[in-house]
């Protein structure tokens, strides 16, 4: 009888117990080393694409803010040329004694031709 107890005491002794050698562990440090490497590449192509997309937006509002400094420049001189001619106006009634004629100073003028007006 003491022999079938010590009998399973034995079986479990017998097993063989994997062990992991150092090759295991360098595939397995390769293979991490690869996920990384590719994880990399991955972020830095899509680095890359957002710089890309960037600099075309960049280019894009240059070429917008170009176009609307050109508008301002030309609605400046067109707002300075509307706000002159009040001024000239002023001056050329108060310095030059010119006014602005009514009806009874207008005088229409016809072309003639030796002396015949000409029909239209």
């Amino acid at each position: 009888m003491s022999q079938k107890r010590n009998r399973p005491i034995l079986e479990l002794q017998e097993k063989p117990v994997h062990s992991v050698g150092p090759v295991a562990i360098y595939r397995l440090i390769l293979l991490v080393v690869v996920i990384c490497i590719l994880a990399t590449s991955v972020a830095v192509s899509r680095q890359t694409q957002e710089r890309h997309e960037t600099y075309r937006t960049l280019q894009i509002l240059k070429r917008d803010l170009a176009t609307m400094q050109i508008e301002q420049e030309r609605l400046l001189i067109e707002q300075q040329t509307f706000s002159a001619t009040p001024q000239v106006a002023k001056r050329a009634v108060d310095e030059l004694g010119m006014f602005f004629p009514s009806n009874h100073h207008k005088k229409i003028i016809s072309p003639t031709y030796m002396g015949t007006e000409i029909q239209p």
